[in-house]
This record gives structure tokens, sequence and C-alpha cells, in this order.
């Protein structure tokens, strides 16, 4: 509701980016599958695609909306063997995730994000 308002205010057809974190990459990727609104983007910080949310069904709003997963190669909360199994799990479900991973922890690194959006340092 709020998202189709905030829309609706912005001429032209504005580029939509879902960055999720952490517990919040299940709303994110839940946003992007039922949602009814096209995503540009969706961005998975230090956690993965929810495991109730049926990639047979809503493998395509993934896969379309362009899957980026990000993980820290020392985060506790997201261990990257998780992280691992998590895009190998998408990648045999046909949703091949864009991945990045940064000398970290679990946290938003600020470097990756800047390289993501085309920004300088």
């Amino acid at each position: 509701l709020l998202a189709g308002r905030m829309l609706a205010a912005v001429p032209g057809s504005p580029r939509i980016e879902i960055h999720g974190f952490s517990q919040g990459t299940a709303a994110a990727c839940r946003w992007v599958a039922l949602g009814g609104r096209r995503a540009d983007r969706l961005v998975l910080w230090g956690g993965g695609v929810p495991p109730d949310l049926p990639l047979e069904r809503h493998g395509a709003a993934l896969r379309q909306a362009g899957l980026t997963m990000i993980g820290g190669e020392r985060d506790k909360l997201h261990p990257i063997a998780e992280f691992e199994k998590e895009t190998a799990r998408l990648t045999a479900a046909g949703v091949p995730p864009q991945v990045h991973r940064f000398d970290g922890g679990h946290r938003v690194h600020g470097e990756t994000l800047r390289a993501l959006t085309g920004e300088a340092p």
C-alpha cells in the first residue's frame, strides 16, 4: 500500500532496489515474490531466501529481480558455509544469484554497497 502510493508520486519508471539485511532478507524476498510490484534488484546481506518460500512457485520473481547475495567471510550469524549452501540451493533451483563476499562480519559493508551502486569511495 505504501509502496504503491510512493511510486505513484514519482514520475516515469523509477528503478526499484530492495535490500534486506539479516532477518530482513526474508521480508525482502517475500516483498519481491508476493508484493505484486516488480523490482530491478534484490540484494540479500547476511541472510538468504526463507525456506518456506517455494522456489518452484516464486523463483521466477526472484530471478527477474536480479538476485544478489552478499556474505561476510567472518560472519558468525550467517557463516560463509551457510552462505555457500544457500547459493548452491538457489542455483540448483534455477535462481543463480550474483555473489559478493567481503572480508568482515555480519554487517552491511560500505565498500561493497558503493561498488553495487557505482559510487566512488
